[in-house]
């Protein structure tokens, strides 16, 4: 059957378990318990409505999720002024009682899985644009531009921070109606709340401004206006910075103080975050950074506060979460990403069955990257999430009978497909052609910056053997043996392969390297190196190469004009602003850089680069004579950065007008998000209609 959550006690019921007693032991809030300590953060989701109206994707998003045995779940950002919304369309708003029906319905549907729901009250403050906020100027402090976003806010008058309060009071009154638990601050990332504590974003000579008791006197004015507008019975939480990680910004110190300050003022509990848009890598952070983070600054506030205390940080196990709370430095573990890879993580970790959580790698390319896009989010390793209201997803009917299935491609698209295929019951085997499992995955992990990829490879296999699945190596399919196998679904994930620049004069000289034969180690290059190609793949195997003492140059061309910098030449195929500028550091202090320079020609001592066009289409153009050619010395070459499907054997069976199901980078080379996408849905197609990574042709659209 189709992966849900698993059999467990009574959800609404308190959890014990011996592996993890501390996890598992009743959470308490005020008068509010939870069955354990842990809570899913209060993560955007961009599956609301442009108004901010709940939508019916966005319920059964939150209905999966405490199917899955999470104590708490925080709806994400819900924006308490239209002025106040956030960098996408798609936030939650709760700024109008026309949108409580649609929140009911969310609370309703979390609590009918027996978790509780919290809603985070927000303003942006400076950390929007005018695209988002109807034209208008956004409103802070200060007029203080944000960094990364470049426009300046207005400064708000004192009349407008009263009015402001207010309108917290006002959505936390909705929240109540609504039927949510408890509503949470949102005084952390730079948003408004923090803008006014922080001297960075905060320059007023009034009572609002200056010394630490007046930066937090907005702050204190709003929990009051919320305390007395919601009544001492509902529990009223904040989230902060524990540290801004900046310079000049706010303290650990200053924060033990907001704490204390909130305490006086009647909140319930406070949730330790860190970070702001300037340092997001501590906020989100990416496969370098953590897991936990935060819990430094965490354990500080805990050990100097009598309120409960969350703790959030990139917490990816029952096994850390255990051993934070075991030690006192938190009370509940908050969990963002580890529950989009895997709902079920309380459940499994309440079996004692780690080894099948499915992994967050920390990529952040199906969650936070999509979000910075204004898209809905879901997790690379796990498609179900943010799928639950397409056809074939959800919880759709699983396929009666057994059908025999040949999968063939042991990469992330074919791995995927088999394991759902088998968990439904099918009698599946995959046929490799290499002697190792995982694709370009498992080539992804052998750079150390390829991060935990390596442990989703891992997963799959062990969840493909778990299901039955029989997996042949150093297997070649023919379309003649595949017809004589008489399967009765075929899934073909034959991936991609290097594809040489063959116009480059040069391009098979001896010397000239394969990207993946050098990952597998069937090929060894020279002292001095030069890598062609900014892609991802490109920079992986320049560090790769450098962390073997190499003496690395990377040259990129073809993805920047004349106007813009050169730097946008490497990892652009990384997206969002969180994984790309630490993979960036990394790069720049291993290897050379040689931006918007391109390889012309290929020799015996060294490879000749030349300038491109600086304008398209002639970006990936380069120039004719000699006038502007350079040489970099070189042992060795590495081209090939680039990639083409393999596609053959499909065509062989008939290509689009035969029965098999192509996938992955076998259908155009892309990124591991499409692979795992594709394969889970060729899975789900086994013995039924067909589905898709997407809403297919023909469906009516859901509110």
């Amino acid at each position: 059957m189709n992966e849900g959550p698993p059999e467990g006690p009574a959800q609404e019921e308190q959890m014990t378990n011996a592996t993890y007693p501390h996890v598992f032991t009743e959470g308490r809030v005020g008068a509010m318990t939870t069955r354990n300590r842990l809570v899913m953060s209060s993560m955007c989701d961009n599956m609301s409505g442009r108004s901010g109206e709940v939508s019916d994707q966005k319920v059964e998003y939150f209905r999966r999720k405490a199917k899955g045995g999470v104590g708490w779940i925080n709806l994400g950002y819900s924006y308490v002024t239209e002025r106040g919304r956030g960098c996408t369309y798609y936030q939650s708003g709760i700024y109008d009682d026309a949108l409580i029906p649609g929140l009911r319905r969310l609370t309703d549907a979390v609590h009918e899985e027996g978790a509780r729901m919290g809603c985070q009250i927000a303003h942006a403050g400076r950390q929007t644009t005018h695209h988002y906020i109807d034209g208008l100027e956004a409103e802070a402090p200060s007029p203080v531009p944000e960094p990364l976003l470049g426009e300046t806010p207005v400064e708000i008058s004192v009349e407008r921070i009263a009015e402001i309060a207010q309108e917290f009071a006002a959505a936390a009154v909705r929240a109540k109606a609504a039927g949510f638990d408890a509503v949470e601050f949102h005084g952390a990332h730079g948003y408004l709340q923090h803008a006014f504590m922080s001297p960075l974003s905060n320059k007023r000579d009034d009572a609002y401004g200056g010394s630490l008791e007046n930066r937090l006197r907005f702050p204190r004015e709003s929990v009051r206006a919320v305390r007395s507008a919601v009544g001492d019975d509902f529990i009223v939480g904040y989230r902060l910075s524990g540290s801004e990680f900046l310079e000049g910004g706010v303290t650990l110190e200053e924060s033990l103080a907001t704490t204390a300050m909130l305490e006086e003022e009647g909140a319930d509990y406070v949730h330790v975050s860190g970070g702001t848009y300037e340092a997001v890598h501590m906020t989100v952070a990416p496969r370098w950074v953590g897991p936990g983070q935060l819990e430094e600054q965490a354990a500080a506030i805990k050990a100097a506060t009598r309120l409960p205390v969350l703790s959030v940080g990139r917490y990816n196990s029952p096994e850390i979460a255990e051993r934070v709370i075991a030690a006192g430095h938190a009370d509940f573990i908050v969990m963002g990403r580890a529950l989009l890879a895997d709902p079920d993580l309380p459940l499994k970790a309440l079996e004692a069955r780690p080894e099948d959580i499915r992994p967050c790698v920390a990529c952040a390319q199906g969650c936070i990257d999509r979000w910075f896009g204004a898209l809905d989010i879901t997790c690379v390793n796990n498609p179900d999430t943010g799928r639950e209201v397409l056809p074939g997803w959800g919880n759709r009917r699983t396929p009666e009978g057994s059908r025999k299935v040949l999968v063939v491609g042991a990469g992330p698209a074919g791995l995927e497909a088999a394991r759902v295929a088998a968990q439904d019951g099918h009698k599946v085997t995959v046929w490799e052609r290499l002697g190792e499992l995982g694709g370009q995955l498992a080539l992804a992990a052998i750079p150390s910056s390829g991060g935990d990829w390596g442990a989703f490879v891992e997963w799959l296999i062990r969840q493909n053997d778990k299901h039955g699945t029989t997996i042949e190596t150093g297997r070649e399919a023919t379309a003649d043996e595949v017809k004589a196998f008489g399967a009765d679904s075929v899934i073909i994930a034959t991936g991609g392969r290097p594809w040489p620049p063959r116009e480059v004069p040069g391009w098979d000289r001896d010397g000239v390297l394969d990207p993946f034969e050098l990952l597998r180690g069937e090929s060894e290059a020279g002292e001095r190196v030069v890598v062609a190609g900014g892609e991802l793949i490109g920079c992986q195997v320049a560090m790769f190469l450098a962390a073997q003492g190499k003496d690395v140059t990377l040259v990129a061309h073809g993805h920047t004009d004349l106007f813009t910098d050169g730097e946008r030449e490497f990892a652009y195929d990384v997206v969002g602003e969180i994984v790309r500028p630490l993979l960036m550091e990394r790069l720049a202090a291993a290897v050379t850089l040689v931006p918007k320079r391109g390889i012309k020609r290929i020799e015996s001592g060294g490879v000749v680069v030349d300038q491109p066009g600086a304008f398209p289409p002639h970006l990936e153009s380069l120039r004719i004579g000699p006038v502007d050619e350079s040489v970099i010395e070189a042992d060795s070459v590495v081209l090939g950065i680039r990639r083409r499907p393999v596609d053959e054997l499909y065509e062989a069976l008939g290509g689009a007008s035969g029965n098999a199901i192509l996938v992955g980078d076998a259908v155009q080379p892309r990124t591991v998000y499409e692979a795992v996408a594709e394969g889970s849905a060729a899975g789900r197609s086994v013995g039924g209609e067909r589905v898709y990574p997407t809403m297919p042709v023909g469906q009516p659209a859901l509110a």
